[in-house]
């Protein structure tokens, strides 16, 4: 016994011995490494990655730039520093306890350049306000247009959708709009070429649209965002004087992609989306309809009630649910092919793209195929280049969508489809396969729109540019660029008598549109340092014209689609237009960039501009600018080695804007046909003037103050910019209202005085940095406050009128809006102007709920009692009656703020990113739930809630009023009932991506592939019932953030592959 305890004792002491002599060995095999890490300037830098070679572990170097490693080292012992904006290093610590490193500038980074108006120059020399959009390839991949890169990127710059419509336009508003008529839409400029950016083509009002509904389209469709490198976009006016009156709502400089390596390479991808509509209306079905009926005490006996029983049993009708039956799950194709290589002295890049696009709703979509060649080359001191894309467009278009003022089942299929009752007519077919004509079927529904109308666009855009540069000096060179945008567009449009109310039987038109745009620029750039002074500039002279060719025929009683455009010609009524429209712009400009110490940065640039479209001495105009930057963390007394960055940024400048149509300031001619005694046998051509020139029409002027810092900390790893702005539009142009027996239309005229103001963030943050993993965050804000100063101070536009509810009756400056419909729903106007406060206010009727049991509302002028159930609309003025002038503000659809937000996680080849957008204090006039609420018919669909949670004594909160209460003024006027609060926030993109690892193609040729899934509008939080929040359908100032027969929103998956050889 004792024996075998004297045997386990010295084991476990042979044991002991043999652990503690292998952790001394270990121990002896580990070495402990510390020391300080600076910069070339000797300062210390914080957060440097140190880590042994071919491992992931390691430490950061702290505040004073000391760090301490205790590490195992491997065949060799060699540490790895390394930091953004610096250049990596590799050290051999064999035998050393204590290594300092001085880290290198990493230049390419220090030096990123930043495109501006017409040249570059250093992302940290940047005086004015520009943000650059960091374009994601995956991101790129799955976008159609560019304005869905921009959407929530860019703090400052304000997307709204038109239309969710796949090729839908897009309006873009820079720090505010700043003007009542001439748009807000920014410049946009690629490789140097100004691109058109109209997307519309109208067919007239007689037989092409029913009341002018013009339908707008995105005039980018033609820029491939997988061909974009980088947007620039100039904000303030020190950045966009360069372009005088061009850049008086912002620039968007786009740059395309050029080779990045020497060897070819070639790059294919392939995706496929799928979309489902993202919400529905809850509307009536069927059985829903009948106790509609019989809410309404229709009787049993009636059509429209036995349509709904005796003609469902026997088969003539079925139930349908009308908004299943016009959308549909779509599947998108698109491919994308590149060839790039940068052999001596020369570079290029070619690309090829095609997207088969299908909306949500049956029968729209489009297909868009791209193509473009990018070529470079460089002889000694010479440098020419070229960019050439080509692109062609075929597009399936909706009815309704735009700016219509009648939108009914009649004349949109999107109203139809929410309006038409849930019954679908049964369709019979002969043995020949035509249908059998049943006079009892009804008129107008989705099925007729479906089958019987047609809308097709098609465009043809080729956009060449040849440039040319030549160094005369070392810092001296000339270049000139010469740039085209030459669009080709062809409309047509059918719609069969079924679905037609008026009566000329099927109407059709066809039109065709050709814009051509040309700028030639010529530019002599200096670039000069001695000792700490660098000096840089820019003489540059510019010339440009635009021409617009517009033909239209339109025809009734046309025979069919596919024969449509013979049968336009022998039509019992046609009418052909054709019109003309030029203009031209000359300038001369210049710029001066100084620099001292790389400390404080000047730059003044000036702009003379001379348009077509003004006369006299009105024709030229001056536009000035200057900014200053002062790189606090350059000075020798800043001793903050946590900060990077320290940027002060003030700027000053003047921009103009030409924003009207060409010949304001001249006598236009029309001819009409004119008919005589015997009417259609013969008629007479007779001309006539229908404007008075504005002689005096001059320059609207923009002047812009703008204070900025740009500030980042431990070496890029933090960073954010931040502006204030300041900016009135004065002699704005607009058109001046005449009374309408002066039998002419409105001129335009300078008058009235516009303020934006705002502040905007933008920030990013690398939380985790390793090697193997990276966590970044970034994002923006934005805040705008326009105001209105004056409208015309002429006084004719002085009224006496309530503007908020509480207050006392003022004496304002003010004009309306657009009416929104010419229909009994909503037919008055929704947004008004005031001096003094901010532009496109909703003024509309107050009310206050519903009148309850034992009380009565105020009466309207015809004296009837407003009993219980009633809306109760609010007397503002007192008098006793409900008219027009109780109208006060009821909402604002400018936003307090918008921002956006987005987070990525790298793990060495796999990538997780979201991207958020939103708005903040939008109101948004839901005209379509003003229609889907109005119970007065029992003939056309409505929203469930209106007839199921309609006010009783027993219900005595319900929103909506009683079914037998309605009159034709709860409906005719806009009331603050259905103004909404349109804030949202939207889960924009969620993308996974991998890459395989590159070893696995080691000895093959294939050099990349990864794959990608993601989803886009996933999930909208929001209070507002329509669609989309994000809706201006009008696409107009005049009538601005009002949702009506607008497109579905979808939301949708994407998956994607890329390879790369």
């Amino acid at each position: 016994m004792d024996k075998s305890i004297s045997s386990v004792r010295a084991s476990i002491i042979a044991g002991l011995i043999f652990i503690f002599a292998a952790l001394d060995a270990f121990a002896q095999g580990r070495m402990t490494v510390s020391g300080t890490v600076t910069d070339s300037k000797g300062d210390p830098v914080v957060g440097v990655a140190v880590m042994p070679e071919g491992t992931t572990e390691g430490v950061m170097t702290g505040i004073d730039g000391n760090y301490t490693l205790t590490f195992t080292p491997g065949t060799s012992a060699r540490l790895v520093f390394s930091s953004l904006s610096y250049v990596t290093q590799t050290v051999d610590v064999s035998g050393r306890s204590e290594v300092d490193v001085v880290l290198q500038d990493d230049y390419e980074q220090l030096e990123e350049t930043v495109v501006i108006g017409y040249g570059s120059m250093r992302k940290g020399d940047i005086t004015g306000a520009v943000t650059s959009v960091k374009i994601d390839e995956m991101k790129a991949s799955q976008s159609s247009s560019l304005g869905q890169l921009l959407q929530g990127n860019a703090a400052g710059v304000h997307v709204v959708s038109n239309s969710a419509a796949p090729d839908a336009a897009v309006s873009v508003t820079i720090r505010g709009a700043s003007s009542f008529n001439s748009g807000s839409q920014p410049l946009y400029v690629v490789d140097g070429v100004i691109i058109s950016t109209d997307g519309s083509t109208s067919l007239g009002s007689h037989a092409g649209d029913d009341d002018g509904i013009d339908e707008d389209s995105n005039g980018l469709m033609g820029i491939s965002p997988q061909d974009i490198a980088s947007i620039e976009i100039l904000k303030d006016a020190s950045a966009t004087a360069i372009y005088g009156s061009r850049g008086a709502n912002g620039v968007v400089l786009i740059t395309t992609k050029n080779a990045d390596r020497e060897k070819p390479v070639i790059t294919f991808s392939a995706g496929v989306s799928v979309s489902g509509i993202y919400r529905k209306f809850d509307l009536m079905d069927a059985e829903d309809y009948k106790k509609f009926l019989d809410m309404k005490g229709v009787s049993h006996d009636s059509a429209l009630y036995t349509i709904y029983t005796d003609r469902v049993e026997d088969g003539t009708y079925e139930p349908v649910d009308w908004q299943d039956f016009s959308t549909r799950t779509s599947v998108t194709q698109r491919y994308y092919l590149t060839i790039a290589g940068r052999p001596k002295n020369t570079n290029y890049r070619f690309s090829a793209g095609y997207n088969d696009n299908n909306g949500v709703i049956r029968g729209t979509g489009y297909k868009n195929l791209t193509l473009r060649l990018n070529l470079d080359r460089t002889i000694g001191k010479f440098s020419i280049g070229s960019r050439t894309s080509v692109s062609w467009l075929d597009s399936k278009m909706t009815q309704g969508v735009g700016s219509s003022l009648t939108q009914t089942p009649a004349t949109s299929l999107v109203m139809s489809m929410l309006l038409t009752r849930p019954l679908l007519h049964r369709t019979d077919y002969d043995e020949d396969g035509d249908e059998v004509y049943d006079e009892t079927a009804p008129v107008s529904g989705p099925d007729r729109w479906l089958s019987d109308y047609q809308s097709e666009r098609s465009e043809i855009r080729v956009t060449p540019s040849l440039w040319a540069q030549y160094r005369i000096l070392p810092w001296l060179s000339f270049k000139s660029t010469f740039g085209l945008d030459w669009r080709s567009d062809e409309r047509l449009k059918f719609k069969s008598s079924r679905i037609n109310t008026m009566a000329t039987g099927s109407t059709g038109a066809v039109g065709h549109i050709d814009r051509i745009n040309w700028n030639w620029d010529n530019l002599l750039i200096a670039d000069k340092k001695f000792g700490r002074h660098s000096a840089s500039g820019t003489l540059g002279q510019s010339a440009s014209r635009s021409s617009v060719k517009n033909q239209v025929v339109e025809g009734t009683n046309v025979s069919q689609w596919r024969a449509m455009a013979g049968s336009l010609n022998s039509a019992p009524y046609s009418w052909l237009s054709y019109s003309e429209s030029y203009s031209s712009l000359l300038s001369f400009f210049a710029r001066a960039i100084y620099n001292y110490s790389d400390r404080y940065i000047l730059t003044a640039t000036w702009r003379f501009d001379g348009s077509s479209k003004f006369a006299g001495k009105n024709k030229w105009a001056q536009f000035p600018s200057f900014a200053f930057a002062w790189r606090i963390n350059e000075e020798p007394w800043f001793n903050v080695p946590a900060v990077s960055m320290a940027k002060l940024r003030l700027g000053y400048g003047t921009v103009g804007n030409q924003g009207v149509p060409s010949y304001q300031t001249i006598y236009k001619y029309y001819t009409n046909i004119v008919p005589t005694h015997d009417n259609d046998t013969h008629k007479q051509v007779s001309i006539s003037s229908l404007n008075l020139p504005s002689r005096d029409l001059r320059w609207e002027t923009t002047t812009q103050y703008n204070g900025g810092l740009d500030f980042g900390m431990f070496n890029g790893r933090i960073s954010l910019a931040a502006d204030f702005y300041w900016k009135i539009t004065k002699d704005l142009l607009q058109t001046k209202t005449l009374a309408g027996s002066a039998g002419v239309y409105n001129p335009y005229v300078n008058m009235g005085s516009i303020e934006n103001k705002g502040f905007e963030l933008t920030f990013s943050t690398l939380p985790v940095l390793t090697k193997d993993f990276e966590w970044s965050i970034g994002g923006n804000f934005s805040l705008n406050r326009n105001k209105i100063i004056s409208i015309d101070p002429s006084g004719a536009s002085r009224a006496s009128m309530y503007v908020y509810r509480g207050q006392p009756i003022q004496d304002v400056e003010y004009f309306s809006g657009n009416n929104l419909s010419g229909d009994a729903i909503c037919r008055d106007y929704i947004n008004v102007f005031i001096a003094g406060q901010p532009m496109c206010l909703f003024y509309a009727m107050p009310t206050d709920g519903i009148v309850q049991a034992g009380q009565i509302g105020v009466p309207f002028s015809d004296g009837k009692v407003r009993g219980e159930g009633s809306v109760n609309f609010i007397d503002t003025n007192g008098d006793g009656v409900i008219t027009a002038a109780d109208r006060v503000v009821v909402g604002d659809p400018n936003p307090d703020f918008t921002y956006g937000f987005n987070t990525t996680f790298r793990w060495r080849d796999l990538s997780i990113s979201a991207n958020f957008i939103g708005s903040y204090g939008n109101d948004v006039y839901n005209q379509q739930a003003a229609i889907l609420s109005d119970v007065s018919t029992n003939s056309a669909n409505r929203l469930r809630a209106p007839v199921f949670d309609s006010w009783a004594p027993e219900n005595p909160g319900a929103k909506y009023p009683s079914l037998s209460a309605y009159t034709p003024n709860d409906v005719n006027w806009c009331t603050d009932r259905f103004v909404e609060d349109g804030s949202y926030l939207r889960l924009a993109d969620l993308a996974v991506s991998y890459s395989l690892p590159r070893r696995l193609f080691r000895n093959l040729f294939i050099k990349h592939v990864s794959f990608g899934v993601s989803g886009k509008n996933l999930f909208v939080w929001t209070k507002y019932s329509g669609y989309d929040p994000d809706v201006n359908v009008y696409g107009s100032v005049l009538k601005y953030g009002v949702d009506m027969g607008s497109y579905p929103s979808s939301r949708t998956f994407m998956f994607d592959l890329k390879v790369s050889f």
